[in-house]
């Protein structure tokens, strides 16, 4: 059960990191639209 609890943890990280990065990408897009 151990690895399977230490498996989810690992991809809910990643899928928070992944959502930073676009979230930041997002931000910068933005950015360059509004100049």
């Amino acid at each position: 059960m151990l690895p399977d609890v230490l498996a989810l943890v690992k991809v809910r990280d990643d899928h928070l990191r992944m959502g930073f990065l676009l979230e930041r990408q997002q931000l910068a897009v933005d950015e360059l639209l509004n100049f």
